[in-house]
This record gives structure tokens, sequence and C-alpha cells, in this order.
């Protein structure tokens, strides 16, 4: 009975505390990035393996610094061949995290990189991941897909 008293209070104090960590996974994410992506335009060049290694050690870097642990169950499952995932878009993120489990090259198929936020574009151009319109309005919008010769 007392409890339910500062039920409210309760809830309000957790919203706070994932509200705060966002912010700061959200910081570190930006700093971090950018630190990164520097680095590698001025010592890594063009090379795509680089790039996909690059984002590796990118987001351990950032896991490392705001405590988030990724938990993969059954990767010993996975096929040692070639392999299509699809990822649930839950983020922006999967396919950073998607090379941070599997640890092995991939080309992923992406929004234009227009439609990204905090640089992730420009990883993903550099990654050599290829960016696909998804309707007639952003093909108008982004020519870029639509110009795109591999």
């Amino acid at each position: 009975m007392f409890t339910n008293r500062f039920w409210p209070a309760r809830k309000i104090l957790r919203q706070l505390k994932d509200l705060l960590y966002s912010v700061y996974f959200f910081i570190i994410f930006i700093v971090v990035s950018e630190l990164y992506y520097w680095y590698g335009v001025i010592f890594g060049g063009g090379r795509v393996i680089f790039w996909r290694q690059h984002g590796v050690r990118v987001l351990t870097a950032i896991f490392f610094l705001t405590g988030l642990r990724v938990r993969v169950f059954g990767l010993q499952n996975l096929a040692g061949g070639p392999t299509v995932f699809c990822a649930n878009h839950e983020s922006y993120l999967d396919g950073l995290i998607l090379s941070y489990v599997l640890r092995r090259p991939f080309v992923a198929l992406t929004a234009p990189y227009g439609e990204f936020q905090l640089g992730i574009g420009r990883w993903f151009r550099r990654m050599n991941h290829v960016s696909v319109a998804r309707d007639e309005f952003e093909e108008l919008k982004y020519q870029e897909p639509v110009r795109h010769d591999r």
C-alpha cells in the first residue's frame, strides 16, 4: 500500500534515467564516430575492408564507453557461405550493429545516404553499402541511388 503512493514518482524517475542515458549515448556516439571517421579519412583512404573493420572498432569503443552490451544467440547456426540478413529496423544502427556482431565483410542495402542522421550515411558510403531508393519520392529527392554505378 505504501509503495503504490510512490508509483508515479518511480515511473518518472525511470523515464528520466532512460532519457539521460539516451542523451549520454547520443553525445558519445557523435564524438567518437566523428573522431574515428576523420582518423579513417586521414589514415584509411578509400579501402572498403579498412572501413568495415574500422566500423567495428568504432562500435566497440562506443559500446564500451556507454556500457552497452550486445548479446547474440545462435551465431553457431549461421552458414559459412553466402548469407542474407534482414534487419528488423529497430534503429538506424542496424547495419552497423550487424557488422559489429558478424565481424565479417558483407554488403548492406540501405536507404539513401541522405536519410541517415549523424553522419551514418558517410560511414555506409565508405563501407561500400548499396544505397537504394525505396519509392518514387526518394528517387526524386535523392538522385544518387538512381545513378549509383557499382
